[in-house]
């Protein structure tokens, strides 16, 4: 439900707004699985499970507006707002295992043996806004806007829980100066910088509270029984709002009456960052959320975008755009603390954040006589057809302190390309997007050939490791999974597989028929297209989706490719 309210040109400019949203979500569910007793995986137990839940949330603003041009030289724009939500969810799971008999009459909770129930109470949150704006510019030449906005969040203690985040942006159109030499060649020139604040707090409901959790006797007695109740974790009551600096410096450009040229360098640093406490436990209490830590995004984006029509010629009317686009962005953790290893990820103050962290294999063992004389690898019984990893500290051993960083988490550079042409009727219209520089961590290709059935590729069997083939091997002996151990799949650079692509996103063709044709069947247009979404895709990426995949797999299911055909008509 949503109701709304408008009253304009309270005075010539003024206009109030008020919205009020309510959403209700009532849910009853129930799922009975009955006994399989086939071979292969049976299920010799049978479960109903009822479920039912009630979330409602509403949400209102009201805002005041003010816009107006004095004299066609002073353009002011105020915006006055304030915003308020909330949410609640109230739920209900029950379990009832090993009913006597599975007739559907009788798929009830009293004909089950064993009833187990849980309810529960999400909320509730409620956030409350208050947002001021004002902009103002002078005869198309000078802007600024500067705003503010307290937020105040349910879920951070009472003393913390409001962020005061400013704003502020400046223009500049030089081309519109006087001084300005006008040219066909330099048509528009605009600088502009800004810089703001943002808050975050989606950390989960009240965690400066201190949690409580039931105590069981369990595995004492070999029961469950709740005897009591204790604090769980540590209650921090200063815990605040994340906040997020962005700066942005930029221009726009106007050449050779169609080409724009759209550039800015951002930096962006999310400090306080709310995240659990690095010490273990207090007390045999869990650690507490804390405001620690620092993060600093930066980098830039370039944009070039051009229009133009034929005048003359064989193609006369022809009308053509074509843009570029790319960006560059780094990731650098600034403030952080004590390091902190994620299996083959690295949180180090000085790198990026989750850089690859891993073992440098620079090989296969070849021959029986290669593993003898190269360092020893932690325990394994290593054989030729082996990963072959590089000793970082010249120890005579490899170990887990023969792990290094690894570039290749986050992209070198992104960039997609548009075209787009029309000309008599006909239209066409080309999207690309690429990644260049990024690796995938997937531990699944390769390394597992016959994992849950599969099949090595064609490829691996014709690179791997054999004793006919012990000098060129790309890949690994082929063995399978429990044979194997765990000596070639420990986090290695081998599991990396290079993810830059190019994909042609969407192409579309189509025809408009001409107006003479339409006026005759009284159809004011008629229209006629092909649509192509993920045609083609250029990698050397070994997986199915170099975009999509997800780190430590390589079975993630890929984008479609959709090939359409369509008509449009209007009346």
């Amino acid at each position: 439900s949503t109701t709304s309210l408008e009253l304009a040109n309270i005075v010539p400019g003024l206009k109030f707004t008020s919205r009020f949203t309510y959403n209700l979500k009532n849910n009853l569910y129930k799922n009975f699985s009955p006994i399989r007793d086939e071979v292969g995986k049976p299920s010799l137990t049978n479960n109903l499970d009822e479920t039912t839940y009630r979330a409602d949330a509403w949400k209102t603003e009201n805002t005041l507006t003010y816009d107006n041009t004095f004299n066609d030289m002073h353009t002011l724009g105020v915006l006055l707002s304030t915003t308020a939500d909330h949410y609640s969810k109230r739920g209900l799971e029950v379990n009832g295992k090993d009913l006597s008999d599975e007739s559907d009459y009788l798929q009830y909770l009293s004909y089950a043996n064993s009833v187990s129930a849980t309810d529960y109470l999400t909320g509730p949150d409620a956030n409350v806004s208050l947002i001021a704006r004002l902009a103002y510019s002078f005869n198309d030449r000078y802007f600024v806007t500067a705003s503010w906005r307290r937020d105040y969040a349910g879920r951070l203690p009472k003393d913390n829980n409001y962020g005061d985040f400013p704003a502020v942006t400046a223009g500049w159109k030089i081309s519109n100066e006087s001084f300005f030499p006008k040219s066909e060649t330099l048509n528009l020139l605009k600088i502009r910088a800004s810089w703001g604040q943002l808050g975050n707090q989606n950390i989960g409901l009240y965690p400066y509270q201190a949690m409580i959790a039931g105590v069981s006797n369990y595995p004492f007695d070999k029961k469950t029984e709740t005897v009591g109740y204790q604090q769980k974790a540590y209650a921090n009551r200063d815990i605040k709002w994340e906040t997020t600096t962005i700066t942005d410096v930029g221009f726009d450009l106007q050449v050779f009456n169609g080409l724009n040229v759209t550039f800015d360098w951002y930096k962006k640093v999310t400090s306080d960052i709310l995240r659990k406490s690095q010490v273990s436990n207090i007390l045999g209490l869990e650690a507490p959320t804390v405001n620690s830590g620092e993060v600093e995004n930066k980098g830039f984006e370039i944009a070039f975008n051009y229009n133009n029509m034929i005048t003359d010629g064989v193609f006369k009317g022809l009308q053509y755009n074509a843009g570029v686009y790319f960006d560059r962005s780094r990731n650098k953790l600034t403030k952080f603390g004590a390091e902190e290893i994620d299996g083959y990820k690295l949180r180090r103050e000085g790198l990026p954040y989750n850089e690859y962290y891993m073992l440098e294999c620079i090989g296969i063992f070849a021959t029986e006589d290669e593993v003898k004389n190269s360092p020893k690898q932690f325990n394994d019984n290593t054989l030729p057809g082996d990963l072959k990893y590089k000793d970082q500290d010249n120890n005579g051993v490899i170990d887990n302190n023969d792990r290094v960083p690894i570039s290749g988490r986050f992209p070198g550079f992104e960039y997609s390309v548009n075209l787009g042409a029309n000309w008599k009727g006909f239209d066409l219209s080309l999207q690309g997007q690429g990644v260049s520089g990024k690796k995938w961590y997937t531990n699944e290709w390769g390394i597992y050939p016959f994992r849950q059935g599969s099949a090595p590729t064609r490829e691996y069997i014709e690179g791997m490791w054999t004793e006919e083939n012990p000098y060129n091997a790309e890949h690994p002996r082929l063995y399978f999974d429990n044979l194997g151990g765990n000596k070639n799949t420990r986090p290695n650079t081998y599991m990396l597989q290079n993810a830059s692509y190019f994909r042609l996103k969407n192409l579309t063709f189509g025809y408009t028929l001409p107006k003479s044709v339409t006026d005759k069947v009284k159809m004011s247009r008629v229209r006629v297209y092909f649509s192509g979404d993920n045609l083609l895709t250029f990698t050397k990426f070994y997986g199915l989706d170099p975009e999509r995949e997800g780190d430590g797999r390589a079975a993630v299911y890929p984008q479609n490719r959709i090939c359409s055909f369509g008509l449009n008509v209007e009346f």
